[in-house]
């Protein structure tokens, strides 16, 4: 039954169990936080340390089935499809689980906060992962899905705070939801062309945000609702800029053009980079306003905000507004061009910025200046106001 041996129950002590081969079904919470427990074998068969082994036709691992236990490896039969969500959850010492090729769903949670190993590779029946299933997983580097993938979505959180180094997405994925590989080690990401949304950009909940690593977003060609240039993710068209990666470095001078097709740059879509020296916005559109983020947030409305890197940042003669916080912390800039069509400056625009040492704004339409413009920007000695 459920909780069976479970910490809320007689057995947290357990150290070793024997199933009969013909058991085909578990309560859930069954080994729950028993702490103690490090081995499970099938009568008959030799016990391995540290090795917990399933009897065959067991369809369905229960939730919480072995969660918060000392086992180091499961082994699984061939016979389950099911995963239930936290089956494995914080079973620290757990490094090593085979995953059957007839799996087809892993509930959320599942592996949440173990040792599982470098590598692991999701067979090629599974249809649904739930949230969180790797999160807090620091050793895991790498993650392959089986040929003939009909996965659809990368799941919330689901890899948040992994090691994660390295992921091949199926071609069968259409959402990647918000914190998916939220403060991982991926270097570079491809997009599949099924892809049609991208959940919380210009949010802290954004798939890639402190992806610190992160140097390049890849769309596939054939993607219709977005795009990627030197590894910035735009939306088809390229209207919109969606986001920078971290440490994307520019080209070789550390530099990077923004086509003049953009009409939005998102909230805190370079925020926190560290690769670029220069960026420059392309001038050969006087038609549409540039949007430079979509809120006045603190955070939100942090388009440049700190960014370690970036010296200079050229602005094109369709920017009106400049929000508030915009470069907030950029403790690397130096020089902004403003153009003359700019009319208002938020609050706390240019706040923290130490290095900047040159604003000039002549030419332009401001009236009035807001508060703490320039609170923090200790070596600014040259300001050309119109």
């Amino acid at each position: 039954g459920n909780y069976m041996f479970s910490e809320n129950q007689e057995g947290t002590s357990l150290e070793r169990v024997t199933l009969s081969p013909n058991m085909t079904s578990f309560g859930t919470n069954t080994f729950a936080n028993c702490t103690f427990l490090t081995t499970v074998n099938i009568l008959g068969q030799e016990a391995v340390e540290g090795t917990a082994v399933l009897p065959e036709g067991l369809t369905t691992v229960p939730a919480s089935l072995f969660s918060g236990t000392g086992i180091r490896k499961v082994v699984l039969p061939a016979s389950v499809k099911s995963i239930g969500n936290s089956a494995f959850q914080n079973a620290y010492s757990l490094e090593e689980i085979n995953l059957p090729e007839g799996l087809e769903t892993i509930g959320s949670g599942v592996f949440w906060s173990t040792s599982i190993g470098e590598t692991i590779q999701i067979p090629g029946t599974v249809t649904t992962i739930g949230g969180w299933v790797f999160q807090d997983c620091s050793n895991l580097k790498k993650v392959t899905f089986g040929e003939g993938s009909k996965l659809t979505e990368i799941s919330s959180q689901l890899f948040l705070n992994s090691g994660l180094e390295s992921i091949e997405l199926p071609e069968t994925v259409t959402t990647i939801v918000g914190s998916a590989f939220k403060n991982t080690k991926i270097t570079s990401i491809d997009i599949p062309a099924a892809v049609t949304s991208i959940a919380s950009l210009g949010t802290t909940s954004s798939p890639f945000d402190s992806c610190v690593l992160l140097t390049a977003i890849n769309v596939a060609p054939e993607n219709t609702t977005y795009s990627s240039i030197n590894g910035i993710l735009y939306n088809k068209d390229q209207t919109i800029l969606y986001l920078c990666p971290t440490a994307n470095p520019g080209d070789e001078n550390g530099s990077v053009t923004i086509p003049n097709t953009v009409e939005t740059v998102t909230n805190m879509a370079f925020m926190e980079n560290t690769g670029l020296e220069e960026i420059i916005f392309a001038e050969g559109n006087t038609e549409t306003e540039l949007l430079i983020g979509t809120s006045n947030g603190s955070t939100s409305s942090q388009v440049f905000g700190q960014m370690t890197g970036v010296k200079r940042i050229v602005f094109p003669e369709r920017l009106v507004q400049l929000r508030n916080y915009t470069f907030y912390n950029s403790t690397g800039l130096e020089e902004v061009v403003l153009p003359t069509t700019l009319a208002t400056l938020g609050t706390n625009v240019f706040r923290g910025c130490t290095s900047l040492t040159t604003v000039d704004w002549d030419g332009c339409q401001i009236k009035t200046t807001n508060t703490s413009l320039f609170q923090g920007a200790t070596s600014l000695v040259n300001i050309v106001i119109p």
